[in-house]
């Protein structure tokens, strides 16, 4: 197929047009360059709103607290709560990233699964 035909692609073309996988496939199959759309059944990305986490209510703290019986673990979920830091954050401190002085944490690195 000659460049510049309407259902043709040069090398690239795609690409400046900013087509997607599923137009490209399609294009190249009726062309014959292709024999199959492997994005035919690939779900185009949602476009809802990202939804907001819900937080804790100031007062839900302390219940929630409540609950947790041992002690080093209602340490670690106060510290979740009140941090906003994740699971691998928290893991990953050491005593130098507390600075008590300045009421500052320094998150250097994150233990992962």
């Amino acid at each position: 197929m000659a460049q510049g035909e309407p259902d043709g692609l040069d090398e690239g073309q795609g690409a400046r047009r900013g087509l997607g996988a599923r137009t490209v496939f399609n294009r190249a199959r009726k062309s014959k360059l292709w024999m199959s759309n492997p994005a035919a059944e690939a779900h185009p990305r949602s476009m809802d709103p990202i939804r907001v986490p819900e937080t804790l209510a100031e007062e839900e703290v302390p219940i929630v607290l409540a609950h947790v019986e041992e002690p080093w673990k209602r340490d670690f979920v106060a510290m979740a709560v009140y941090t906003g830091m994740r699971k691998g954050e928290l893991l990953g401190l050491e005593k130098a990233s507390v600075d008590l002085s300045r009421g500052t944490i320094s998150v250097a690195r994150s233990y992962g699964r």
